[in-house]
Formats: structure tokens, sequence, C-alpha cells
């Protein structure tokens, strides 16, 4: 981002970074540069003009159609962000523009609301449906955020020699908390972790959700899982 958006945003040398993000400074100064990065940057999508909402729906049709040609019959929205995000593939599928079963997610703990109209009976309301929630633990590899345990291997330039990036929570309870809320109402989950750190942050709470609800054939989804070592393939 520019500096006047780092303006808007309040983004300056005092500001620390804030969890599960992390504002990069000039080399050697603790001025802001620019780069936002995971969490530190969510905001942003906010101040980024909308659409207008006709013009959503042809992308989307756009999409969908696209898949279409290719083979595909269902596909997911991985993340659904806010309401109006919610809104919008459920007018397309309203006005019967879905010619492919699109399966939606809803972002927690961004929009928890959105899990009411989650249907256990994977009922499809003209190719649309909510398929369950969403939760991101980490960021990535290519950008240097996804959460190890150990230091990364070959850090970039004016990133410390321990760096190992950083969890989007560093609060279990909190994580532990979600993934049981998703146990006990039945709902399924895609949990996005790909560093070994974050995977451990994942099992930990699927393993303490599972003593509190057992059930033979609830699954848990780990998406990614990057760097998984073989201690947590035996997990």
């Amino acid at each position: 981002v520019n500096s006047k958006l780092l303006e808007i945003f309040g983004y300056t040398n005092e500001t620390p970074d804030p969890p599960g993000g992390h504002i990069q400074r000039y080399a050697g100064t603790s001025e802001p540069n620019g780069v936002l990065e995971e969490l530190a940057c969510m905001g942003v999508r906010d101040m980024i003009p909308s659409r207008d909402i006709e013009e959503r729906i042809d992308i989307i049709e756009k999409a969908a159609e696209l898949y279409r040609s290719r083979g595909y019959t269902t596909v997911q929205d991985g993340a659904i962000f806010n309401q109006e995000s919610y809104e919008v593939l459920k007018a397309t599928a309203d006005q019967g523009r879905l010619k492919i079963d699109v399966v939606g997610y809803p972002l927690y703990p961004a929009v928890p609301e959105l899990m009411k109209h989650y249907d256990r009976t994977g009922r499809y309301e003209n190719n649309f449906r909510i398929g369950g929630a969403k939760l991101l633990l980490d960021g990535g590899l290519p950008g240097y955020t996804a959460y190890l345990r150990e230091p990364y291997y070959k850090p970039l330039p004016g990133m410390a020699n321990d760096y190992r990036a950083y969890p989007f929570y560093e609060d279990q309870g909190l994580i532990s908390g979600w993934v049981a809320e998703f146990f006990e109402n039945d709902w399924p989950h895609l949990i996005h972790a790909l560093g070994d750190a974050a995977i451990d942050q994942f099992l930990e709470a699927v393993e303490k959700a599972h003593q509190s609800y057992p059930a033979k054939e609830r699954r848990s989804v780990l998406i990614h899982a990057i760097v998984m070592p073989e201690d947590q393939l035996d997990r």
C-alpha cells in the first residue's frame, strides 16, 4: 500500500505488529515500507471500492461457466469473508445463473452468523449451499508466513536467523473453542495450516474437541499441510 493508506490505517513507526500479521519496515528503521503481511492487511479489503452487485454476479456466472466447460460439476468458495459476499453468491444462485454446484465456507471468526444457513442434509438451493466453516491458522510458504516449529532454512534479507513466522492466533484456547463449536454443532470444517507449528495447533484443538464431542463419522479437514512431519501423521 502507499503512504496515504498507511496514514489512514494509522500505521506509523511506533505501531507494533498486529496479532497474526507483520508490518514490514525499511531496512535499519522502524518506518513501514507499505508491505503488510497476512492479518495486518485484512482491512485493505474494506478500503477497496466494491464493484456493484450485478457486475459481481456476472463475474461469478462467467467463472462457474468456465469451470463447467472444463468438466467440473462442483466448486467451492473456500472463504466467504463477509455478509455481502454471501448475498452476492446467493443472488447469483437465486437468479438461476449457477450452472454448476457451488459450496461456500464462511470464514471464522469473521462471519459465524452465516452458519445459520448450513443445512446438514447437504441440500442445494439453486446450485448453492453453505458446506461448513473455514478457519485460517497461518499464512503461506511463498511469503515466508507459514508458521514453523524450527526457523526457516534460508530466511529472506532482513529476517532474523531464528525467524519461523507467526501464528494467526497465539491463544490456543481461542482455536480450541472454535473447533469445539464446530464439533458441538456437527459442522463440517476446513482448517488452513501450512507450517508444522500451525498444524500442531490444529491437532491439539481437534483432539480436545473429539474428547468432548466424540463421533464416529466426523471429519476435520486440514487444508494444505505443506510442512507435516511424521509425528503429526501418526497423530
